[in-house]
């Protein structure tokens, strides 16, 4: 007599609560590893420039530059060789810009002007502008524009530019050469609005004139207008360009972050649950000085199994992307995301020795991280008994394992255990219980099981029924069942 069940991650017979199980389980597994949260200055953007030796572009979207000429200088931190420094003559650009829509757009960069009395200095171009003729937009340094002619008077105000049709005084007076500025031009619905470390600007003329239509861009130029004209003299930095019109509390945000100098502070992230599952986590805090990746570690909330990995552009932690998702979570984890230099907290490791019977030293494999008090420690195994020692933590770690008791009767080496620093954590796995129907009662049956009809392997002891539906004893592990036979045999 046998009975069949068959299990199988697509096409579960054993009951609908199972099969929705298996349906999160999967879709969830599948998008997880593509979920990731952003940073809030990443979206929309579609070039970024930190100038980290190169001209490339960091937002991910290929607008890589050439340089003409620029040098590599020191940042506004006084990390050498992180931005890049114009004589007047040079400049950095591309002949495809990354952007060509004329309105809803915003330009973001750091500059320190050389000299307070430039003539249509441009920061940043996206379009070109020969002094004659151009297209598109820009922002830099000027003194205004001369009545009735193209060349711009020389000064030191921050103007927005518009080639071809003129240009657009922000009331902001750049005062020193050796300050840097972060600057900011924004066009949202027609209106031009500017800002300098993270404070609006005033313009005398937000809207240009009826008849004033902007061309589209055909070019991207940095520290200047084009290859031929309106040379820029100074230090530029952090160029970033939006598709979208950042809003102004986003600018403060902006500003407030990249004005820090570097502490080399951790950062922080919360985690999305649903149904179960891990699938999103969000940057609350990008920390700064990383260097390499941080180890990011999901803890609590009464599941398991849920992992992640943390997204490091320029020193900063700009997102978290979930590898797995895990399973049984009841309530939102806790993320843990090492700081620059450091480790996430996870329990210390260690080796013992034993000679003649005796347990006579320990040797830390790992530190482990984040202990604020001294853990206990087990001696287990090895044939022995009565070994004891005890931890010495030093800055979070544990530096040394000392025997207090080197026990006796020991024939081989036996292990040691350190208490982690976070506490016992616990996790709920999902698990299958074959029920079984149309029993006899009072005959015996034995529980089988089968990857593929063939070989079939016996589970737990044979049972009398008592009933004509029971449920087995044994439990199976979700994720071990992608495919699995039952059947349930006679027994003597």
């Amino acid at each position: 007599m046998n009975i069949f069940i068959y299990a199988q991650q697509r096409g579960m017979f054993l009951s609908t609560t199972m099969k929705k199980l298996f349906g999160i389980l999967i879709i969830t597994s599948a998008l997880a590893g593509q979920l990731q949260a952003q940073s809030n200055f990443t979206n929309g953007l579609v070039a970024y420039y930190p100038f980290n030796g190169n001209t490339v572009d960091e937002s991910g979207n290929g607008n890589n530059l050439t340089n003409y000429g620029a040098t590599l200088c020191a940042d506004r931190f006084g990390n050498p060789n992180q931005a890049y420094l114009f004589d007047g003559t040079n400049y950095i650009g591309s002949s495809s810009p990354p952007l060509t829509q004329t309105d809803d757009w915003t330009l973001s960069a750091w500059m320190r002007p050389a000299s307070l009395s430039q003539a249509t200095a441009y920061a940043v171009c996206v379009g070109y502008d020969t002094g004659t003729a151009g297209d598109g937009y820009g922002m830099g340094i000027s003194g205004g524009q001369e009545v009735g002619g193209n060349s711009g008077q020389s000064g030191n105000y921050f103007y927005t530019f518009f080639p071809g049709l003129g240009f657009i005084p922000t009331g902001f007076a750049f005062t020193s050469t050796n300050q840097w500025y972060q600057v900011i031009m924004v066009r949202s619905n027609g209106t031009v609005m500017c800002y300098v470390n993270g404070e609006f600007t005033t313009n005398s003329l937000p809207i240009l004139p009826p008849g004033n239509t902007i061309g589209a861009p055909t070019a991207f130029a940095i520290g200047s207008g084009g290859s031929s004209a309106r040379f820029f003299a100074g230090a530029i930095n952090d160029v970033r360009i939006y598709k979208i019109p950042l809003s102004g509390s986003e600018i403060q945000q902006l500003y407030n972050y990249e004005v820090s100098a570097c502490t080399n502070s951790g950062a922080t992230a919360t985690a999305a649950v649903s149904d179960g599952f891990v699938i999103s986590a969000t940057v609350t805090y990008n920390g700064c000085g990383y260097t390499n990746t941080p180890l990011v570690q999901i803890l609590g909330g009464g599941g398991t199994g849920a992992t992640a990995t943390a997204l490091v552009t320029n020193g900063f932690v700009d997102g978290i992307m979930i590898t797995d998702a895990g399973n049984g979570y009841t309530s939102t984890p806790s993320i843990f995301i090492s700081p620059p230099g450091g480790c996430i907290p996870h329990s210390a490791t260690a080796t013992l020795t034993e000679s003649n019977g005796f347990v006579i030293a320990a040797t830390v494999t790992d530190p482990g991280c984040g202990y604020t008090n001294s853990p206990s420690v087990q001696i287990l195994g090895g044939g022995g008994t009565g070994a004891a020692a005890t931890a010495v933590v030093t800055n979070g770690e544990v530096v040394q394992i000392i025997i207090t008791d080197a026990g006796i009767g020991y024939t081989n080496t036996p292990s040691a255990f350190i208490n982690s620093p976070i506490g016992a954590q616990i996790g709920l796995v999902p698990a299958l219980v074959p029920m079984f129907s149309n029993l006899s009662v009072g005959l015996s049956y034995q529980l089988q099981s089968s990857t593929d009809l063939i070989t079939w392997t016996t589970q737990g002891p044979a049972f009398v029924a008592t009933n004509t539906t029971m449920y087995s004893s044994q439990y199976f592990n979700v994720p071990s069942t992608n495919q699995l036979y039952f059947r349930l045999q006679g027994a003597p």
